[in-house]
């Protein structure tokens, strides 16, 4: 699905469009289909900046530690479960231009490493070891000059079995020739 501002946008302004997706939380195979849909849908918006946002459940190596992801492989074996499959949903949208904006941020912060321990996990509250939530930014808003100023795992919230991801964005002004961020309001 998708939440969209309800009205037009102005002139000089940046409206961006965000799409909420939730994959299949078992096999990897299935997100890859699952994203080439959310990627054919997303297609409708290409010109326009977007964001994609959500419970992606897929496991980026990268973002793990070696201990880390062999405590991954050593639950799933204590669980009877297929061990732990590097995202290639994700790879997917990262091979289209997409930037995953918690990676840039903690790139940009800590000279390109990844957080370490549980300060990147969303999932699950009760044990955090894992980083299956994201938000993915649109070649198209990169290009409208919204970047990434800052993003966090909000580890104090409360209401779910995740923890929320935070980002936050601004409008730089070097895209669209005049063009200010819309703050129209979006429905669900």
């Amino acid at each position: 699905g998708s939440a969209e501002g309800s009205e037009s946008a102005e002139s000089g302004e940046v409206l961006l469009t965000v799409f909420c997706t939730h994959l299949d939380h078992i096999d990897e195979d299935q997100r890859v289909v699952q994203m080439a849909h959310a990627l054919q849908e997303m297609q409708t918006a290409a010109g326009t900046p977007h964001l994609l946002v959500g419970d992606l459940n897929a496991l980026d190596a990268n973002d793990y530690s070696a201990s880390e992801w062999a405590a991954l492989e050593h639950k799933a074996a204590e669980h009877g479960w297929g061990g732990p499959r590097d995202a290639s949903c994700v790879r997917m949208l990262l091979r289209e231009g997409y930037v995953d904006t918690f990676r840039a941020w903690c790139a940009q912060e800590t000279s390109g490493q990844m957080l370490p321990g549980v300060a990147k996990f969303t999932a699950h509250t009760t044990r955090p070891m894992y980083r299956i939530d994201y938000a993915l930014l649109s070649p198209s808003a990169s290009a409208a000059g919204v970047q990434v100023v800052g993003a966090f795992v909000d580890t104090s919230a409360l209401g779910s079995d995740h923890f929320p991801l935070v980002v936050d964005f601004a409008w730089d002004g070097a895209g669209a020739a005049g063009a200010r961020p819309s703050a129209l309001p979006a429905k669900l």
